[in-house]
């Protein structure tokens, strides 16, 4: 689902779509960088932090990992570093370096 401008009326209007079909979004900024390690660790203290918060309110919803580029990097590390409850991942376009076959 697209997320737009925080306040905006289309903004509303989706979190309101979204709440009524049972979704929640929980969005992780981060900050961009070389230090994927550190990125994954972060965002997923974040989403820890968060969910704790939730706790009462979300109980027994799917959770998925959803990421583009480096997020779906950081999605893999996260799988890969931490016993994360996942029912899945959504990695789109998780490599951006350019594809080349060895001594051509």
């Amino acid at each position: 689902m697209p997320i737009t401008q925080s306040g905006s009326q289309s903004s509303t209007i989706e979190r309101q779509t979204a709440a009524k079909q049972g979704i929640l979004v929980i969005a992780t900024p981060y900050a961009s960088g070389f230090d994927h390690f550190f990125i994954a660790d972060e965002v997923q203290f974040k989403f820890d932090r968060c969910l704790r918060v939730l706790q009462e309110t979300v109980q027994d919803l799917p959770t998925f990992g959803i990421g583009h580029s480096l997020g779906s990097v950081i999605h893999l590390l996260i799988g890969s570093r931490y016993a994360v409850q996942r029912n899945g991942n959504i990695l789109m376009a998780f490599n951006n370096k350019v594809l080349r076959l060895p001594n051509f």
